[in-house]
């Protein structure tokens, strides 16, 4: 009974883990020993998580495990250009490893992966699924059409620090005012000439990808595949909304290693993850390594560099150099070397990380690149860095400013160097000290970096793709981000005469005066103003045209106003009557005969919209009829309400409501009241008063876009939203002083015209009963007479 139990028990076990088992397609297809760490640090994770792995690699390995797949593209190699790699052309600037190059070598990869047969094959094989494709990012996107194909998640994997590329990705460019560019060896935070070329190099980079580098991508992409897509029954996106499709990215990186910066949720460094379970040294080389009584230096130049490449005279010099030191040398060098020192070792392949986890490994010279930095950071290590191309300056600037490494250029003379700075490693334990205490901040983490990358990985397919994380920003375009079409319509305002629509239909004087502020100074500025207004409004400017709607007082139910009825609480001016008078307010406008005259005729056109809020957004409307910008203009002061229409709440606990007398600073329960306030007129407002909104928003302007032959009437959701700003009737000195979006602006004050002198029968008037009054004193008092009739004479009044 006990065995067919565990039988059973066993059974739902490998069911549940077959049935949590994912499809995976890895890509990580150019050709450098580094980014075959990367990749194969994925494919070892998800296959020990019980993952079913596809992998794209120029460096397939000899392989046991019945879940893995290999596709070899080892011709990727033919791909790269050389010269690129040549350290002494490097060192001579015979070759610069700049964006032009790095993306022609990075594409020539892209091409030759997808021209490879065995790819060609995977992906024309319409009985190929996955569940989630990983590609590793290299300067451009084309890998997210694999995605495409297969119809499921991508996720970006990252092998440099992140960047305003990589981000612009899943959100939008870092901040170049303090992002480091890991192609420059700047550290913030930067000088004013550093953060100039920082903007200067992020604006050239966009520019010269839109002009030149998008085209080319882009073509590859739809020669790619289009046909495989089609094939599949399915339509391919365009390149340029596509490439931002990625549900994550997974990034190379860790705040120990590089900079602090600001990330989007959905990216998540997982540095270090390639790192395995230290493996045992081989005998011979354990033997060196344990017998090292002064400690052991190893120096390797990467996978990408050969320090067999060096020029004779550097490599003769540095073998002199060491041989000079009572440490131990471990070099790695890719061919054999003759009359080596005997405290020098040549390793033509070098077991790195098995190295430097042996307790006599006291110092790593290093060209920077990010994964021995990774790997001399986990290890406890500290380094000395040579860096020759790309991020290898940024890490090593990195590792310097935080006081766990030393660097050296490489040059003809970089022996010397190299000699000085080992001996200030060896001789000052401060290096060591700093080491050990980054180190632990590298450790210092919830989960392993592996486990974090099977977590998101698997996240992503049992969430499809993790729309939650999405950020906005993709959806909004750059000039919007920037407020390039605010500054136009302040231009547009301030030097160039425009036709303006300003709507204040609400039937109250004190409304009146802020509608009638809006147009003396838009006419003043030179603007064509057209007003609706249920007031007449008297002038002779020919730059106005008046729309009356002075039926709309009807609208306003009697006892509404009525003080008697107010001081007696026969009538409350709570929410619900507010939404009601004004709803009624907006319906009689909108119906008004002029009114619907203007918004029916085809040949009308505004440059811009500025509409009175109250209580309801339903005159966003007149932007979609008019095609046009709108602003809203708040009466009050500012609150949740008028924060709401830019997408902003501000928070209950600090923020006084205009409809309660409660002032900030609260006490508890006046907080707890704030916020219950908040909650419920939220709920009542999409509980009731919402669908009334809408259904006339839809009633009135569906009809007239529809007679236009224009698109379709935008969302309510969505345009009530659009605003391009809010001017609020409030300044700091009358009310309360509050963090503010961008876009909403306090013009308290604009209605105050300039102050003319009172009519003469008035001064007349003061004057006879202040004589009056003063005749009547005691004869002892003495009352300056003619001063205060000269004041009296003088004194203004508000038109």
């Amino acid at each position: 009974m006990v065995t067919l139990i565990n039988l059973i028990v066993l059974s739902i076990g490998l069911c549940l883990t077959f049935c949590d088992a994912f499809k995976i397609l890895v890509v990580f297809p150019f050709p450098a020993g580094s980014h075959c760490n990367l990749g194969d640090g994925y494919v070892r994770h998800l296959l020990h998580a019980g993952h079913e792995v596809t992998y794209i690699t120029p460096f397939p390995k000899k392989n046991s495990n019945q879940n893995l797949r290999q596709i070899s593209v080892a011709d990727n190699v033919h791909a790269l250009n050389a010269r690129a790699l040549d350290i002494e052309a490097l060192m001579k600037h015979e070759v610069e490893m700049d964006q032009d190059l790095l993306f022609h070598m990075s594409v020539n990869v892209t091409k030759k992966t997808f021209e490879n047969a065995a790819v060609q094959k995977l992906l024309n094989d319409a009985s190929e699924r996955f569940d989630v494709v990983i590609a590793e990012w290299m300067f451009n996107e084309i890998y997210s059409g694999v995605a495409a194909v297969f119809n499921c998640p991508l996720i970006w994997s990252l092998p440099y620090e992140p960047n305003f590329v990589s981000l612009s990705l899943i959100d939008e460019p870092s901040n170049p005012a303090y992002s480091a560019n890991i192609q420059f060896s700047d550290v913030p935070p930067f000088t004013f000439t550093q953060r100039v070329f920082a903007l200067w190099f992020q604006i050239m980079h966009r520019v010269k990808y839109f002009l030149f580098y998008e085209k080319i991508e882009s073509d590859v992409y739809e020669s790619i595949f289009k046909s495989i897509v089609a094939k599949r029954g399915g339509h391919l996106q365009p390149y340029n909304e596509f490439k931002y499709s990625a549900a994550m990215i997974l990034g190379n990186s860790h705040v120990s290693l590089g900079q602090a910066v600001r990330l989007p949720q959905n990216y998540v460094p997982i540095a270090g993850y390639h790192i395995d379970d230290v493996t045992p040294l081989p005998e011979d080389l354990k033997l060196i390594m344990d017998n090292a009584k002064n400690g052991v230096i190893y120096f390797s130049l990467g996978s990408n560099l050969k320090s067999k490449d060096l020029p004779d005279n550097i490599k003769n010099n540095l073998l002199k150099m060491f041989g000079e030191l009572k440490q131990t040398v471990i070099w790695k060098f890719e061919e054999a070397l003759p009359n080596l020192p005997k405290n020098v070792h040549i390793l033509q392949w070098a077991p790195q990380t098995s190295i430097l986890a042996h307790p006599n490994c006291v110092l790593f010279i290093t060209h920077g690149g990010l994964l021995s930095t990774t790997e001399a950071v986990h290890f406890g290590v500290p380094s000395i860095g040579i860096p020759v191309f790309f991020d290898q300056n940024f890490n090593v600037d990195q590792a310097v400013r935080r006081g766990i490494s030393l660097k050296v250029m490489l040059s003809e003379n970089c022996h010397i160097d190299l000699k000085n700075a080992i001996q200030e490693m060896m001789e000052n334990p401060k290096y060591r000290q700093k080491m050990k205490e980054l180190s632990f901040v590298y450790h210092h983490r919830p989960v392993p970096p592996g486990k974090l990358l099977v977590h998101w990985v698997e996240h992503v397919v049992r969430t499809n793709g993790a729309p939650h994380y999405r950020s906005v920003a993709l959806l909004v375009p750059w000039y919007q981000k920037m407020y390039l079409d605010l500054l136009v319509l302040v231009l547009v305002v301030m030097f160039e005469g425009y036709k303006v629509l300003v709507v204040f239909p609400i039937p109250a004087g004190s409304h009146r005066n802020l509608g009638d502020g809006y147009v003396r100074n838009l006419l003043k500025a030179g603007h064509e103003v057209t007003y609706i207004t249920p007031f007449p409004y008297e002038s002779s400017d020919p730059n106005l045209r008046l729309i009356t709607t002075g039926d709309t007082v009807n609208a306003i139910s009697g006892p509404s106003l009525n003080i008697t009825a107010l001081m007696l609480h026969e009538v409350e001016m709570d929410q619900d009557r507010h939404f009601k008078l004004a709803i009624n307010i907006t319906k009689n406008t909108l119906k008004n005969k002029a009114v619907q005259k203007l918004l029916n005729d085809p040949s009308e056109t505004f440059d811009v919209v500025v509409v009175e809020w109250m209580f309801n957004d339903v005159y966003c409307g007149f932007s979609a009829v008019f095609n046009c910008p709108y602003i809203w203009s708040f009466p009050y002061e500012t609150n949740s309400i008028s924060l709401g229409l830019l997408g902003e709440f501000s928070n209950p606990a600090y923020t006084a409501n205009i409809e309660t007398s409660d002032v900030p600073p609260f006490d508890f329960w006046q907080r707890i009241y704030s916020l219950w306030f908040r909650i419920m007129s939220r709920v009542q407002h999409l509980l009731f008063y919402e669908n009334m909104e809408k259904d006339l928003y839809e009633e009135i302007f569906s009809p007239i876009l529809k007679s236009r032959d224009l698109t379709t009437l935008p969302p309510y959701d969505i345009l009530r939203y659009n605003a391009s700003l809010v001017l609020g009737n409030t300044h700091p000195s009358i009310g309360q002083t509050l963090s503010l979006p961008e876009n909403y602006i306090p013009i308290a004050g604009y209605h105050i015209d300039e102050v003319k002198s009172l009519p003469q029968i008035i001064l007349t008037a003061l004057s006879s009963l202040l004589m009056e009054a003063c005749c009547q004193l005691p004869k002892q008092f003495t009352f300056p007479y003619h001063s205060l009739v000269f004041q009296f004479s003088t004194t203004k009044i508000l038109m």
